[in-house]
């Protein structure tokens, strides 16, 4: 049986992996993996891991501000905005040098979790 501390984690874990923003962060973060993939080796280095760290990012934030109260919880999804602006930068310098194949579509997802964490920030009251 779990004790009560344990149960509220158990909770919280479960609300945080049922979120549909969530979820669509952590397939975008393994989408700028793959794309990234295709990358030259001398970016390793460079945009490779500043995409990969900042594409983590975001779905980390929504994450870690789904264990706060919700006024805390809306500035971890306006955190998670700051790495996808990232993101969406490093494509276009991505794209400028010829890099990466699914730049167009990772832009695309990058618009709609914008829009999607802007919507469930809402969600969250003043």
């Amino acid at each position: 049986m779990l004790n009560e501390d344990e149960l509220i984690a158990a909770m919280d874990k479960e609300r945080r992996r049922g979120l549909k923003i969530w979820k669509d962060a952590v397939a975008f973060a393994g989408a700028v993996y793959k794309c990234t993939a295709a990358f030259p080796q001398e970016e390793r280095d460079g945009l490779t891991s500043q995409l990969r760290r900042a594409g983590v990012s975001v779905a980390s934030d929504i994450a870690e501000g789904s264990k706060r109260l919700p006024s805390d919880n809306k500035n971890f999804l306006r955190y998670a905005l700051g790495p996808l602006a990232e993101c969406d930068t490093q494509l276009i310098i991505a794209e400028s040098l010829g890099y990466g194949t699914d730049t167009k579509s990772l832009k695309a997802r990058i618009m709609s979790l914008m829009m999607g964490i802007r919507a469930y920030a809402k969600t969250l009251g003043d």
